[in-house]
């Protein structure tokens, strides 16, 4: 019996294939497009839960530094607290302490320590005065200041030596403006 050839079929076009470090470099310029996309701002839910395009502002009865402890003027002593920025940046705050728990306090003199799973970070006083109470429920409970910063998470009480240094402060406007930033 004689032998045959096969008939010769005419080819289909190879799709080009990368190699793996070819495809890894489109990875790669692919990842670094994502990251470099940039973040969207905090927004403030309504009453209905929808979120709307506006940051969320920090109160305006309230002075702030640049370290993000917010201070507020109420019946004569200034209650102090961290901003809910500093408190967003941090996530969650595991640890509280506050080492000046009475006597006085200059303007610029920490008064304790934050610590969360981030980051360790020291709390300041804006004003010169008198530490007149400490907030216990909130060194028992840090996570109180993840819930509530502007509200029960307050940490320390100053009986001011002069309340105009608050005028030396930010405001609400100027302190979002630079948190903004």
């Amino acid at each position: 019996m004689p032998r045959t050839t096969p008939t010769a079929r005419p080819r289909k076009p190879r799709k080009k294939t990368t190699s793996p470090r070819e495809s890894s470099k489109k990875k790669t310029t692919d990842s670094r497009k994502k990251t470099n996309r940039p973040r969207k701002a905090a927004t403030k839910k309504g009453a209905s839960g929808t979120t709307g395009a506006r940051p969320m502002a920090s109160p305006d009865d309230r002075r702030y530094r640049d370290t993000h402890e917010w201070h507020k003027l109420e019946d004569g002593l200034v209650v102090i607290g961290l901003s809910k920025f500093a408190v967003d940046e941090l996530t969650d705050i595991t640890y509280l302490d506050v080492i000046k728990t009475e006597g006085p306090i200059h303007a610029g003199e920490a008064f304790g320590e934050i610590e969360s799973v981030k980051t360790t970070s020291d709390l300041y006083c804006g004003i010169d005065g008198t530490v007149v109470a400490v907030n216990e429920e909130a060194i028992d409970n840090p996570a109180l200041i993840n819930e509530d910063p502007f509200g029960q998470a307050w940490l320390i009480k100053v009986r001011p030596t002069d309340p105009a240094q608050l005028d030396a402060l930010m405001s609400s406007d100027v302190y979002d403006a630079q948190t903004a930033a």
